[in-house]
């Protein structure tokens, strides 16, 4: 069950008083404390739930990936870091560099690796792309361990640069169950009571008109 979170205003914060959604919930997030920082009131709300897959083409690609098969890794999240953790050592040590899309990600392969992202996006898959280097000659390919639901972005901005890309599914994310929604954060934002709602990623944004539990307020309403 998600608990509201709220904080007292900050009377000079550029958010104070403002009532803000965070459609996820996990311990210690950075985006949640930000906004208090801000000023302001936040609620939490898993709406989507992340589960591990196994494949044999995932267990391959971990495989290539500690033999020093690939030129770059490149993670999206901590989930995706997850799902190859116990190659990245000896593939680093093989001399494949490790790309994180943002600073979140970047910590946790620092703190549950030992070793730190060759390169840090401010985010996105967009901006990432934007600085990430064109291949070498000869150089090898691309491991991207990713969501099952993720967009193509990634993968295809790396293709178009030049790279050759194994983009493998290593965990699905799917809208929690409305057993799972908290009803009385639900009944608020059916009814506006939220100023605004962050979303962190596109798994949520589908999976917030679709919850007959958390549905979009009406025009009017």
């Amino acid at each position: 069950m998600n608990e509201p979170h709220v904080s007292a205003p900050h009377v000079s914060a550029p958010l104070n008083g403002r009532r803000i959604l965070l459609t996820r919930a996990k311990p210690d997030d950075g985006i949640a404390r930000a906004l208090r920082l801000a000023g302001a009131q936040v609620d939490t709300l898993a709406l989507t739930v992340s589960t591990p897959l196994d494949s044999a083409q995932l267990d391959a690609a971990r495989d290539r990936l500690a033999d020093g098969a690939y030129a770059w890794v490149v993670l999206s999240s901590w989930r995706a870091a997850r799902a190859v953790v116990s190659s990245l050592p000896r593939a680093r040590s093989r001399g494949t560099r490790i790309a994180a899309v943002g600073e979140a990600t970047a910590r946790w392969i620092s703190d549950h690796v030992g070793v730190s992202a060759d390169l840090t996006g401010a985010g996105s898959a967009a901006a990432l792309l934007k600085c990430f280097p064109a291949p070498s000659s000869g150089e090898r390919s691309v491991l991207i361990p990713r969501s099952a639901a993720a967009p193509d972005t990634l993968p295809e901005g790396l293709r178009a640069l030049g790279w050759s890309v194994e983009a493998v599914d290593a965990y699905t994310t799917l809208p929690a169950g409305a057993g799972d929604i908290d009803a009385d954060i639900a009944g608020n934002f059916r009814t506006g009571y939220y100023d605004g709602a962050v979303l962190t990623a596109s798994s949520q944004a589908r999976a917030l008109p679709r919850s007959s539990a958390c549905r979009p307020p009406q025009p009017g309403s």
